[in-house]
């Protein structure tokens, strides 16, 4: 089993801190909507490189980025009474 040597987790962390500038411009670039999901694609076609999206997910945690989550729209049927005012395809 590899040990971890203090040159192994500088490198490590230094790959790290260049991926989380990519991650924040991508971030930036999206207005703040793309989630880890997103943003792994986008750095996959964006430069070809293999990222895993676990990865990308602990440095946006770990950074503090989140996306921005849009407010869902609610569909509401028809109460007691008002078929007749529901509209085709409704009973």
């Amino acid at each position: 089993m590899a040990s971890h040597r203090p040159a192994d987790r500088a490198a490590w962390e230094a790959a790290d801190e260049r991926l989380a500038a990519r991650i924040r411009k991508v971030h930036r670039n999206s207005d703040g909507t793309y989630g880890a999901p997103r943003v792994t694609a986008e750095l996959r076609g964006q430069a070809g490189q293999a990222v895993n999206h676990k990865r990308v997910a602990r440095i946006m945690r770990a950074t503090g980025l989140e996306r921005v989550r849009l407010r869902r729209r609610h569909h509401h049927r028809p109460g007691p009474g008002r078929s007749e005012d529901a509209g085709p395809g409704w009973p």
